[in-house]
């Protein structure tokens, strides 16, 4: 989990929005994340929402006498073929579960039972698109209906429509404010579209809710990073080293932290200690590159950038901090390629941070 981590949690200059992995993978995993709805929670009868009010299935149906009389009929038999779908569903017969349920559906389209079912076993098959559909039209019949806005909300994200994941995400908690897992969820998107801020804002509510991941502290001290607080930023990664132990992310981020806020001996320690848990890390050595280089050490900044480059040579940062070293010692040429190799991994990136184009060892 600590590698799966490290590609959302970029501890160099500038966040790449990685978190869509990171959903993803935690879905397949046993992380200690609040899980999804259940694909299965109307599947048992105690966990079933109140049984249908059929009166409402005879809005705009015709009066006579056949008509109701199929009406009936087709109910009826929408809720005989949801009881097979029930079982095929607690078999794990999936495939069999998402067929019928559509039969359900195709007798009786306001079946919202069938509607919600559908959509979250569709969600665990990957079937997004189609997963939608059905959850939209349950929300159709129960606009209340927080569990499928959430559930839409992650679906979203898992796409990587970001900002239609905000959208159901912030729906989800005007309807419930105490929703732990949409404030979870959120924060982490918002923290993926670079609005630091908004992500700190929701992560802090999932954890005063007693709802988070243990990675909940390096993403806050992650964005406070970005945000400027230095200050928070080691408060909140000595926090998830107090709870959990030591992790090179962890200990890549406090880096950054001590590196912009002057403790650059602390940042060349710090560095080598999130190096010696990560061998692999290349947000590490570039940690480690940008410590050295405040520090006046040329020649030892410029070791770790390229062992950064070896190991992720799409690594924009190291590409972009290289070029600052080359620049300070008057290797023009050098820096102007390391420049331009940064802007092809990353343009939108180092437009949008200016220290990773400032220039700042001795």
């Amino acid at each position: 989990m600590e590698n799966i981590i490290s590609t959302l949690i970029y501890t160099g200059i500038g966040t790449v929005p990685f978190i869509i992995t990171l959903l993803l993978i935690w879905k397949q995993t046993s992380v200690s994340l609040p899980p999804a709805p259940c694909p299965t929670c109307y599947l048992h009868e105690n966990n079933r929402p109140n049984q249908m009010d059929t009166t409402n299935e005879f809005h705009n149906i015709n009066t006579s006498a056949g008509d109701v009389k199929q009406q009936l009929a087709a109910i009826d038999n929408a809720e005989a073929e949801f009881v097979k779908a029930k079982i095929s569903a607690l078999q794990d017969d999936f495939k069999t579960a998402i067929e019928i349920f559509k039969r359900v559906v195709s007798l009786n389209p306001r079946h919202h039972e069938a509607l919600y079912c559908l959509g979250t076993l569709l969600y665990e098959q990957n079937e997004y698109d189609e997963a939608i559909k059905y959850l939209e039209n349950y929300i159709i019949e129960k606009p209340a209906a927080t569990d499928a806005f959430f559930l839409i909300g992650k679906i979203y994200v898992e796409k990587g429509n970001l900002s239609g994941g905000i959208e159901y995400l912030e729906k989800t908690i005007s309807l419930d404010n105490n929703h732990a897992e949409a404030y979870l969820y959120l924060g982490m998107t918002y923290a993926a579209c670079d609005k630091y801020a908004e992500a700190v804002q929701s992560l802090e509510l999932a954890l005063n809710l007693n709802t988070s991941t243990r990675e909940i502290y390096n993403i806050i001290g992650n964005a406070w990073l970005h945000l400027g607080n230095y200050e928070k930023t080691v408060e909140y990664c000595r926090k998830y080293i107090e709870l959990y132990g030591d992790s090179s992310d962890t200990y890549s981020i406090l880096t950054n932290a001590y590196v912009y806020s002057g403790e650059y001996e602390h940042a060349v320690e710090t560095a080598q200690k999130a190096i010696a848990l990560n061998p692999q890390d290349s947000d590490a050595y570039v940690a480690l590159g940008n410590a050295h280089f405040a520090l006046g050490d040329h020649q030892e900044a410029l070791s770790a950038i390229r062992n950064a480059i070896h190991i992720d040579d799409t690594n924009a940062e190291a590409y972009a901090v290289g070029g600052n070293i080359f620049y300070a010692m008057e290797h023009f040429a050098q820096a102007l390629y390391s420049y331009r190799k940064a802007f092809e991994i990353a343009p939108h990136k180092l437009l949008t941070d200016n220290r990773l184009l400032e220039p700042e060892g001795k």
